[in-house]
């Protein structure tokens, strides 16, 4: 019987070892209203302190207020996180082949390496008090003392003037050529010369890191371990999603393991599970992960999936686990723990299978303070043999809050698998000398024949030879 137990346990905890995620603790309810972006492009602009800048095609750099912002092209529009060196800026400027030069008083650096200062003697770069900028027949000229901009060409020349009307006077700087273009700046913004008037350049961005580092979690503690029916629906096809991590207690923002890479766009539509529902947003569940989506992004499945016919009707934990308000095992799901043993008994309702095979059973039962419980729990720490509970010795770094099942049960386990092995091994080997002793016997056995055989040919020859005599 102690056998049946221990293979039991064993059993469980190999197969959910293998199948199961994380999970932790019980989690808090934020306080603000969740609120995913409709949008994540943003405008880069500086109220004060633009000290230099530089353009390279789709790519700009900005040195403002003793930082380097940095906006990366080629398609992504990426802002790259700010840095601050320890000295001060002086010029920036992109080499022909897209290197960035950030300058020093003492020196320069090859962004993004801003550690290794070398001699200014070593590159050229556009001076950014320079009063003159020539593309082809048009030439820009700068009055750096009254910062007026003249545009001159072969039919004269004119003062440049802007777009959108500005309080003040017309006061440009820092003019510079790029790409066959001439830029300057006006008022702290970066603007493009076209003909004789200055176009505003707002350089736009992704702006994934500042918009998911902190969204409200809301309600979505409470919605997460609300009784609710498994839903599941679709993210829609060109619509973007977070990953947030459940494995803390939920605090006032959700937490994001990696802002800058967090963000995705579908490519396709993806089907998921959705856990709660809270302001704007859905948090979902996709490949063993946790998500973020905009309610208008995820079309909700009108039927819920059903539960199957579960195994047994009553199972016994293993060792103690947790018992989760969804077939997704996390702090924010997390209901309250599960005792072993079979004084703890609970009721299957059934079994579910999430999107990646992950096995669970819904169960019920009553506490020990009489409270109904009803959730969901790993199937693979469960078993319908009953034993008691003082019988389990569970190590530490058991249970589901890890998911490592270094009990003595598997320990057992493998002790039993390594016997079975060396059986094997033995059997094989008398297989092997049964088959070596069976075929030298019939050697013998056709030598002693042989034997008998001639030894009656020669009798034979003999009665022959006194016959003719």
């Amino acid at each position: 019987m102690k056998l049946a137990k221990t293979l039991s346990i064993s059993l469980a905890a190999a197969i959910s070892a293998a199948t199961m995620g994380v999970g932790v603790a019980y989690a808090a309810e934020g306080t603000a209203d969740t609120y995913y972006p409709d949008s994540f492009e943003c405008s880069l602009s500086f109220e004060s302190g633009l000290v230099d800048y530089a353009v390279y095609g789709d790519s700009y750099a900005f040195a403002y207020n003793g930082q380097l912002a940095v906006l990366q092209g080629n398609g992504n529009n990426q802002r790259l996180p700010d840095i601050k060196p320890v000295s001060s800026i002086s010029q920036l400027d992109y080499s022909t082949d897209g290197k960035l030069y950030v300058c020093f008083a003492d020196g320069y650096c090859v962004y993004p390496d801003l550690e290794n200062k070398l001699p200014l003697s070593q590159i050229s770069v556009q001076d950014s008090e320079q009063w003159q900028v020539s593309l082809g027949e048009v030439t820009y000229s700068l009055n750096n003392a009254n910062g007026s901009l003249l545009y001159m060409s072969k039919d004269g020349f004119e003062t440049v003037t802007i777009k959108e009307s500005v309080e003040g006077e017309i006061e440009f700087s820092k003019l510079k050529q790029y790409d066959n273009a001439a830029y300057a700046v006006m008022n702290n913004s970066l603007y493009k010369l076209e003909g004789s008037v200055a176009v505003k350049v707002e350089p736009t961005y992704y702006g994934f890191i500042d918009k998911t580092k902190a969204i409200p979690t809301g309600t979505a503690a409470q919605a997460l371990k609300a009784d609710s029916p498994i839903t599941c629906g679709w993210v829609e096809k060109g619509k973007y999603y977070t990953e947030i991590s459940l494995e803390n207690e939920l605090g006032t923002t959700f937490e994001v393991p990696n802002p800058a890479t967090a963000t995705y766009l579908s490519e396709d539509r993806l089907y998921c599970m959705v856990l709660a529902e809270s302001g704007n947003a859905y948090v979902i569940t996709m490949g063993g992960k946790c998500y973020l989506a905009a309610k208008t992004s995820v079309s909700v499945e009108a039927e819920n999936p059903a539960l199957s016919t579960a195994d047994v009707s009553a199972a016994y934990a293993v060792e103690k686990i947790g018992v989760y308000s969804r077939p997704y095992l996390s702090a924010a799901t997390k209901l309250c723990e599960l005792e072993s043993g079979s004084s703890n008994a609970v009721t299957v309702l059934g079994q579910f299978t999430d999107l990646v095979g992950r096995e669970y059973y819904k169960i019920e039962y009553t506490a020990n303070d009489g409270t109904k419980v009803s959730g969901f729990a790993a199937k693979g720490l469960m078993t319908g043999y009953a034993f008691p509970a003082e019988d389990t010795e569970v190590h530490p770094d058991g249970g589901d809050s890890e998911f490592l099942y270094n009990t003595n049960a598997v320990t057992v386990g493998l002790a039993i698998a390594i016997v079975a092995l060396v059986i094997i091994a033995v059997l094989y080997v008398a297989s092997i000398s049964s088959k070596k002793n069976k075929k030298n016997n019939r050697k013998k056995q056709r030598q002693k024949r042989a034997e008998r055989d001639r030894r009656r040919y020669d009798d034979d020859d003999d009665d022959y030879d006194d016959d003719y005599e």
